[in-house]
């Protein structure tokens, strides 16, 4: 396997280094929050957009700030994640175990369904309900 220099983790570390990949990781993620930010601030700023009373604001001025975001957020991500690639940080996906099936879910669900129905006393529903000897009260003789 090729030895990846340009990657910072494929390099010795010691602890100053690891501060400051942990500072430039810091500065990153405060730029690209302040950078995502920028066109909501100028649409502000500028009184293009307004919130609060009796001020009016246009759709049409609502609808481009968020195409403008649409293009904007793309615009700041990508170099974000390309920046903490960089840095070694590599985003990685919780583990967890896997989903259970829906006929699975159905099963155990309908399982807790009868056992409260049964803890609660009332009779059960479905299909065996008048199997074992129990008389419809239609057909009661009195």
């Amino acid at each position: 396997m090729m030895r990846r220099s340009w990657l910072a983790s494929s390099l010795p570390t010691s602890n100053a280094v690891d501060s400051l990949r942990q500072a430039l990781r810091a500065l990153v993620a405060v730029v690209a929050f302040g950078l995502l930010c920028l066109p909501a601030a100028l649409a502000f700023a500028c009184h293009w957009v307004a919130i609060g009373e009796g001020t009016a604001t246009r759709l049409e001025s609502w609808t481009l700030l968020a195409l403008a975001y649409l293009v904007w957020s793309p615009l700041v991500v990508v170099p974000f994640v390309w920046a903490n690639d960089r840095l070694g940080y590599r985003w990685v996906p919780a583990e967890r175990a896997p989903r259970l099936r829906r006929h699975r879910v159905r099963r155990l669900f309908a399982g807790l369904r009868l056992l409260e129905g049964i803890s609660a006393g009332r009779p059960t529903e479905g299909r065996g309900a008048q199997r074992g000897g129990s008389e419809s009260p239609h057909e009661r003789d009195d």
